[in-house]
């Protein structure tokens, strides 16, 4: 986000100065070495093949489990 909202803008306007163009630099250093060492096989075979629990259907024998209230509050020990 910040390569495309202030790092480019500020290069092609030529207003770049030395820690700006740093700042850029190791941005867009990241953004191509990042996908390099991705693990891309395991990404794909986790979150793209592996399937999902269903999350749409719920049946009337496997009902939604009843909400807790959460257990009152004492007062023991202080005084008024």
């Amino acid at each position: 986000m910040w390569v495309l909202m202030w790092g480019l803008p500020l290069w092609s306007a030529g207003q770049l100065t030395p820690e700006t163009q740093e700042t850029l630099i190791a941005c867009l250093v990241g953004i191509v070495l990042i996908p390099l060492v991705m693990p891309w096989a395991y990404l794909r075979n986790q979150y793209v093949k592996a399937p999902g629990d269903p999350w749409r259907t719920r049946t009337a024998s496997n009902p939604l489990p009843p909400l807790s209230s959460p257990a009152p509050r004492t007062t023991s020990g202080l005084s008024s």
